[in-house]
């Protein structure tokens, strides 16, 4: 995957636009809030996520907002209690389902919650349960009559944090449960179904060895019996946060430490029945992570999360444009001075992209659900060449590389720099997959032997000036 192009959107805050415009919004109480799911519902979109805004303490808030970004309605269903949610789902068009974990205070533990509420945020029933230890609902599916949820439980006597897979029927009440046993901590962060037989989870384990962390896949037929658990063992960590099935793939992603012991980005594509296996590595110098994926009607894979290594500010909001295939098409970033991270992604007919996150720039509070909407043709947006930085603050001198195709020398040459001209830089070169292929300390007046790449696309990096270049080997 390739360097990416960073695109500074032009974008006024709390605009009343018209229903195909883009627009930033942000929403919640008065407090901190965290964005965590969004989706489609009846022109317009539901918005959940946490505020501790009535309360003092963590709530669920959900809030319908039209086309425009202007909210319809909003609430925080108050308790005494701690209640957090980590994603909602329509189960019909008329009633949706919030899960996540409440504090229990009786045995100050949490527990598995579940709310079934009406088009208007209403409740119809909620539900916690759970036993021994904390336990948490992840993410959720829904299959007919039936609410899929997939969670973990942290349990005393083990001492570390062990999956399950529950099955509820739509008044509540449990159906299934498979609290399954492993010999490390084990999360799942992700559940769907291959066709209408087949539970797939995603999330991690740790090896216990090194306390590393290893992606893994669960799949599990509607019996709650497990059909394969799979440990995506390797010398680096990597974490799945989300895994969709897109036949013949499972298409999934998160993170991966390199040896720049940074977070990059990186998704996979894998077929659970057969050895067929693509994985993509992308992202900078610093923590760059996939959070969430939508696919298109167009099998385009969009995905969202979060880059410390592109953008203007401390941490921006990464939309990431893929093929069917999971190669890199377009990305770029949104975000101001403080924090901004994308936690879920949809997208609409004409792949308009709507990203719910966090944001610590927009809004009065001290963090505020933000709503994106943005278009993914790059209307209404400014770039240069392969990469735009949008707050560049520091004075660099022009970095030229030449020849530009090269065959075997690239010249890297610096003019009117306030560096000076013997200091050596740190440079990178990564091909379009994101795979580091060159790493050196160079004088920038200096010849670079490149002899060994393979022809193709590159980019070149010099992080500590801000450089980066695309580069075509012949």
């Amino acid at each position: 995957m390739p360097r990416f192009l960073l695109i500074s959107l032009l974008m006024t805050f709390s605009l009343t636009m018209v229903a195909q415009q883009n627009f930033i919004n942000s929403y919640g109480f008065h407090g901190y809030n965290e964005g965590i799911d969004i989706l489609s519902h009846t022109n317009g979109y539901l918005v959940a996520g946490n505020s501790s805004g009535q309360s003092g303490q963590s709530q669920t808030y959900l809030a319908k907002i039209n086309k425009q970004g202007e909210t319809l309605w909003d609430f925080s269903f108050f308790k005494t209690s701690i209640t957090t949610i980590q994603q909602v789902k329509l189960f019909s068009p008329d009633s949706i389902v919030l899960v996540g974990s409440r504090h229990a205070s009786a045995n100050d533990e949490y527990e598995y919650f579940v709310r079934l509420a009406d088009s208007s945020g209403n409740t119809y029933w909620e539900k916690s349960f759970g036993g021994e230890g904390w336990q948490q609902i992840s993410s959720v599916h829904l299959k007919k009559d039936k609410i899929i949820l997939g969670g973990q439980t942290l349990i005393d006597s083990v001492g570390y944090y062990q999956p399950a897979i529950i099955q509820i029927n739509a008044s509540g009440t449990i159906v299934s449960m498979q609290q399954l046993v492993s010999s490390s901590a084990k999360k799942i962060h992700s559940i769907d179904m291959i066709g209408d037989s087949v539970i797939l989870a995603a999330g991690y384990q740790v090896n216990p060895a090194d306390s590393q962390k290893n992606g893994c896949f669960l799949l599990l037929d509607t019996n709650l019996n497990v059909i394969t658990d799979s440990v995506l063992t390797d010398t680096v960590e990597n974490e799945l946060f989300f895994a969709r099935w897109k036949h013949p793939f499972i298409v999934a992603g998160g993170y991966q430490i390199t040896d720049q012991k940074a977070k990059q980005n990186w998704h996979i594509m894998l077929n659970p029945f057969s050895p067929n296996q693509r994985s993509f590595l992308g992202g900078g110098l610093n923590d760059d992570v996939f959070t969430d994926m939508a696919i298109t009607r167009h099998d385009k894979f969009y995905f969202t999360g979060f880059t410390n290594s592109f953008g203007g500010g401390k941490k921006d909001v990464l939309i990431s444009i893929h093929d069917q295939n999971g190669y890199w098409k377009d990305s770029y970033t949104i975000g101001e001075l403080e924090d901004e991270t994308g936690n879920s992604i949809i997208t609409d007919d004409s792949n308009r992209v709507i990203i719910c996150g966090t944001t610590y720039s927009w809004g009065p509070d001290f963090s505020n659900i933000f709503v994106v909407h943005s278009d993914s043709a790059n209307k209404n947006v400014t770039y240069q060449d392969h990469y735009t930085d949008i707050h560049l603050s520091k004075t660099t001198g022009n970095v030229s590389v030449y020849p530009n195709p090269f065959h075997d020398q690239l010249t890297i040459q610096q003019d009117k720099s306030p560096l000076q001209q013997d200091q050596k830089q740190e440079v990178y070169i990564y091909d379009i997959r994101g795979q580091l292929v060159y790493r050196k300390k160079v004088t920038l007046s200096q010849s670079l032997n490149l002899k060994y790449l393979e022809p193709g696309l590159y980019f070149l990096e010099i992080p500590e000036i801000k450089v980066r270049k695309k580069i075509i080997k012949q």
